[in-house]
């Protein structure tokens, strides 16, 4: 099932298979698009929470994850650990996956659920690094955490 929602910062495509979310992308211009369902799923349920300030658990979110190499299956649960409001750098990461920090990177890029796999936490140590969604958006969502002032 492949929907769109909208959020304060833009739509959201979602595509959620019988055994969990497969994609979570963001749509440009997307926002007419966006229909509510008459009951909200799981997922969409937190991803609202989440876009209005609050904490959530994703933790609990099903996932179907495909043909994911074990290296990205490690980075994305590493990136899942980082907790709401803080953010760690990609050396950090590849420290405790005795990794290199453009291999965290490629990792992350490949990311098929942002925010559920909290890649936008994720920072360099010169600054606040790349996002899929853009840089505006991953500031915007560091910020909406208090990660960011």
């Amino acid at each position: 099932m492949i929907h769109v929602i909208a959020t304060k910062f833009g739509a959201l495509e979602l595509e959620e298979t019988e055994r969990g979310v497969r994609r979570i992308s963001f749509v440009e211009g997307g926002a007419s698009r966006a229909v509510a369902p008459a009951k909200p799923t799981n997922l969409e349920a937190k991803l609202s929470k989440y876009f209005q300030g609050g904490r959530v658990d994703f933790s609990t979110v099903s996932l179907d994850l495909q043909e994911v190499s074990s290296f990205q299956r490690r980075v994305w649960e590493a990136a899942m650990k980082i907790p709401y409001g803080e953010v760690r750098t990609y050396g950090w990461i590849a420290r405790k996956l005795n990794s290199s920090p453009r291999a965290v990177g490629q990792a992350l890029k490949s990311n098929p659920l942002p925010i559920v796999i909290p890649c936008h936490r994720v920072v360099s140590s010169q600054g606040i690094g790349g996002y899929s969604g853009g840089i505006n958006l991953k500031t915007r969502m560091l910020k909406l955490e208090g990660a960011l002032r």
